[in-house]
Parts: structure tokens; C-alpha cells; sequence
């Protein structure tokens, strides 16, 4: 049986240093191809991305480029269609991948289109990888609340409290980080929706329900383990900008995504009161 093709998508805007710096931890082994799409970056994102050469650690890199803004959604969809792997592996320009991420992820997804799977999550707040990384030493819980605290939409996964609870073995789990790998089969037609504005908060969240009420389920994996420079080298990007304008577009897309997928998010969390009620205590 031949192995899996996997496809990573890579939405990109002015955060050239810190492409540059994770890039290379995307291509590991299973890996058919890198995506990145630039959705009009204004600074020296092209010429660095020209430096590669074309390959990344012997994996194809292809880049994509928008000639006007067309926010984040835009960029990933732009990644799907062009993507030629079986597995579409969803990266982000500021979040490095440990070895052995992939491969964790196509334990669980494999050949099995009822199935998608994501790893740890963990904030950094300097440039420097920790080290070493804590084994998984206690049992899966089994209620989705001690997975994702839903008043606060926080991992309870992710972060540095992660660095002392850490799940032995795969748990499903009712979302996912952004890093996520989905059989294209199980996808479908579902892309990420460009009605969420903004930051395109919820967005990722959104297109997770959408696979999730298609019955395919969820698994964190807690041997897969990838760090988000938050704020360390991404000064630039979609998430800079005007704090009230952010919160703004976070309670309108909160709204959204609440209102779009309100019964499967009631019976994971038994949450009351409607959308609106739940929104607002956001």
C-alpha cells in the first residue's frame, strides 16, 4: 500500500523573519509538498521565500501569491485547490513544528477518512525552543470540558500549563488547534468560510465543526507537539491591529460561529441560552 501524500498549507502576510525561521520544520518525512500562499505581503516575504530555492529540506515548495489582501480564508482555500496530497496538514507562519509531528498525525489519520487529528499546543514568549519537552504522563480525560474551557474558547491543552498536564495517548476532542491534518476525502467541498471577518476570528473553528458534523471526529495526539511564537517575531500580520476593532469582530464572529453550529456545540458542552446568550458572556 502506498503511504499517504500529505499537502502543507501555509497562509502568509509580512511575517518574513519568523516564515523563515519555521518553515524548515514543516518538511518532514511523508511530506509531498509545502503551500505557502502570501496574501500580499508588503515586505521581503518573496525574495525570502525565493532563497529556498524551490525545495525545503528536499520537500517541493510552492508559493502562491495574492495581488490584493484577501484575508486568511482566502489564502488557506487558495492552498486547498492547489494542494496534490491525499492529507491536507493546515500550518501557520508562526508556529514550529518538533519532529515527529507528521508522523504522529498520519498514525491517526492514515487511510481513515473518518478521522483528523491535531497535536499539542504551546505559546512561546521568546525565541528559544524549550527543552526538553514533557513526556505524556497522565491519563485522557473524558469529558471535553478538562480538553477546552468554552467560556474562554482556551485550550486547556495548550499554553505553558501544558508543561505539567500532558495527556498520555490520543483523546478525542471537540475542536482542534489550527494545526491540523484532514483526508481530502473528508473535506469535501467544505472550505474555510471569508464571512468571518477581521482577524478572521473563528474561521478555524468553524471549518473543525463543519468536518466534525460531517461525522469525522477529532484526536489530539499528545506525542505531536508544536510551539506558537506568540508575539516574538510576528510584530506583523492579520493580528495586529486596533485592540477594539479586534474585540469587535471577536464577539461578531463568536456570534457567527455559535448561530452556524449551535446544536453539535450545545451537546459537546451542554451549553444554554442560545447563541446570543453565549455570545455575549463571551
Amino acid at each position: 500500500m502506498n503511504r499517504p501524500r500529505i499537502s502543507v498549507i501555509i497562509p502568509t502576510r509580512n511575517r518574513a523573519t519568523c516564515l523563515e525561521w519555521v518553515l524548515p520544520s514543516y518538511a518532514q518525512e511523508s511530506v509531498r509538498e509545502i503551500i505557502v500562499v502570501d496574501d500580499c505581503s508588503t515586505d521581503d516575504t518573496q525574495s525570502r521565500l525565493e532563497q529556498f530555492g524551490g525545495k525545503v529540506g528536499g520537500v517541493s515548495l510552492r508559493v502562491l501569491r495574492h495581488n490584493q489582501r484577501r484575508l486568511q480564508q482566502a489564502a488557506k482555500n487558495a492552498g486547498i485547490e492547489a494542494a496534490e496530497g491525499d492529507i491536507l496538514l493546515f500550518g501557520e507562519d508562526d508556529v514550529y513544528l518538533l519532529p515527529g509531528y507528521v508522523a504522529a498525525l498520519l498514525a491517526i489519520v492514515g487511510e481513515d477518512s473518518s478521522k483528523a487529528a491535531c497535536g499539542r499546543w504551546v505559546n512561546l514568549f521568546s525565541a528559544t525552543l524549550p527543552s526538553p519537552v514533557p513526556s505524556p504522563r497522565e491519563s485522557p480525560p473524558t469529558d471535553p470540558a478538562l480538553l477546552w474551557d468554552f467560556g474562554s474558547y482556551k485550550r486547556r491543552y495548550e499554553d505553558n500549563d501544558m508543561l505539567e498536564r500532558v495527556y498520555l495517548g490520543p483523546v478525542l476532542t471537540p475542536l482542534s488547534s489550527p494545526i491540523f491534518a484532514v483526508r481530502r476525502e473528508s473535506l469535501g467541498a467544505l472550505r474555510f468560510d471569508p464571512s468571518y471577518r477581521g482577524n478572521a476570528f473563528r474561521e478555524e473553528t468553524d471549518l473543525i465543526y463543519q468536518i466534525r458534523e460531517q461525522g469525522v471526529s477529532f484526536t489530539l495526539v499528545s506525542d505531536a507537539v508544536c510551539y506558537h511564537y506568540k508575539g516574538v517575531m510576528n510584530g506583523t500580520g492579520g493580528a495586529r491591529m486596533n485592540r477594539l476593532v479586534y474585540e469587535y469582530w471577536c464577539h461578531v464572529n463568536t456570534w457567527r460561529f455559535l448561530h452556524l453550529h449551535w446544536t453539535q456545540l450545545s451537546a459537546d458542552f451542554g451549553l444554554r441560552g442560545g447563541p446570543l446568550v453565549q455570545s455575549a458572556l463571551y
